[in-house]
């Protein structure tokens, strides 16, 4: 496994891992056993080789040769191979993707965050043999800290993303089949709307016709956490997108998601994200890209 967790030049806090060998239930669980697993990342499995089931949350999806998957956070994930399979696990955070999709058009930027919001298993062409190739690609420079290490590995996850649109034969996309299941995607899709605007769990749980504790139970459910946890990772999550590529002081950032007073936007994003908003802007400019390293964390590499 090779990762980048954290770096001292923006963005800062930084996710990504790369698994590239034989794929087994306990490397997805990451504590040795073969239990679900619960993880606060995205993750695209990319199964080159075999047979296996995600089970995921409260369904299951076959995948085989030549298939991905992409698995939102903070879902319970199940893999059951089928006897020996091989492939790539690519784990990262919303920032991570932010950074890759920097420069990309409009459209692909909307269609690229819709699919990781929801469980999609994309049967692939020949056009399957480019990703293991820039897995490798990604693996070697994983291997070798250098500098604009996040922007060559970026670069590379772009492609990925981009042969994943450019291959795909046929996609499933997630059908929530439980009552719970589809409350939490109704919940999802309205957050991402009305996020700047309603922060309210009770605001939701009035919109889609619920209580508040039955909305709270159900998110908690599927994903593992409240309704309150993702409606403030949410507006964090953008804060920290504005903080890192646009000029926006905190006042600016503040009114734009809808905080009438900076000191109280400044009040939550420490309290979400661990860090004051004008330390977080300042770490974002510190230092150029072309002078700074990448603060690394390495594992044995898996051939």
């Amino acid at each position: 496994m090779n990762t980048i967790i954290k770096r001292d030049q923006p963005p800062s806090d930084v996710h990504f891992s790369l698994f590239l060998d034989d794929l087994k239930p306990e490397v997805f669980a990451g504590n040795g056993t073969s239990g679900p697993a619960n993880r606060p990342y995205h993750q695209i499995v990319l199964l080159s080789k075999g047979t296996a089931y995600c089970r995921i949350d409260l369904e299951n999806y076959r995948i085989s040769d030549n298939t991905a998957c992409l698995i939102p956070p903070d879902r319970y994930f199940r893999f059951i191979p089928k006897g020996p399979v091989s492939g790539a696990i690519l784990s990262f955070d919303a920032t991570f993707l932010n950074f890759a999709l920097q420069g990309s058009g409009c459209a692909f930027i909307a269609e690229t965050e819709a699919a990781m919001k929801m469980v999609n298993v994309i049967e692939m062409g020949p056009g399957f043999a480019l990703l293991e190739n820039l897995c490798r690609d990604i693996r070697s420079e994983l291997q070798t800290p250098d500098i604009l290490q996040l922007e060559s590995v970026s670069g590379l996850f772009k492609r990925i993303l981009v042969q994943l649109k450019r291959s795909a034969r046929h996609t499933t996309q997630e059908t929530p089949s439980s009552p719970k299941m589809r409350l939490f995607h109704q919940f999802a899709q309205s957050l991402d709307k009305q996020f700047k605007t309603k922060r309210g769990v009770s605001e939701y749980a009035a919109e889609l016709s619920v209580t508040a504790n039955y909305l709270n139970e159900a998110v908690r459910t599927v994903s593992g956490r409240p309704a309150s946890y993702h409606i403030q990772q949410r507006v964090v999550q953008e804060a920290k997108r504005l903080a890192i590529y646009t000029d926006a002081n905190m006042k600016m950032v503040a009114h734009s998601l809808g905080f009438l007073d900076s000191a109280h936007f400044s009040k939550f994003f420490r309290k979400v994200a661990g860090v004051n908003f004008s330390e977080f802007k300042k770490k974002a400019f510190v230092s150029s890209y072309d002078t700074v390293t990448e603060t690394m964390t390495q594992a044995p590499v898996n051939e």
